[in-house]
């Protein structure tokens, strides 16, 4: 994220503003020509999301959809890397 994010501000989308209540936060808010940027990004984003579910229905991208939620719900309720034993079953084969 540290990489992206000053990328970003070295081609000017992005400014970074020291935090008034800590100096060690920084403030990112988008510039103008990022802001200008949006619709571009948004369009490639829509895309691309519509060449990746092609041939899915309304029901598929619904299954789909829960499944991830569910997936990252249990990453988040992780408390750190699992132990080889309180890992989960390979399901690859």
């Amino acid at each position: 994220m540290a990489q992206l994010l000053a990328r970003m501000d070295r081609d000017g989308l992005v400014r970074r503003t020291p935090a008034e209540h800590d100096r060690r936060v920084s403030l990112i808010s988008l510039t103008e020509s990022g802001r200008a940027k949006l619709t571009q990004v948004h369009s490639a984003l829509f895309e691309t999301n519509d060449q990746a579910l092609q041939g899915f229905s309304a029901d598929d991208v619904a299954l789909l959809l829960d499944l991830l939620r569910r997936l990252v719900a249990n990453l988040d309720e992780a408390d750190g890397p699992a132990s080889t034993e309180d890992q989960a079953p390979d399901h690859r084969s």
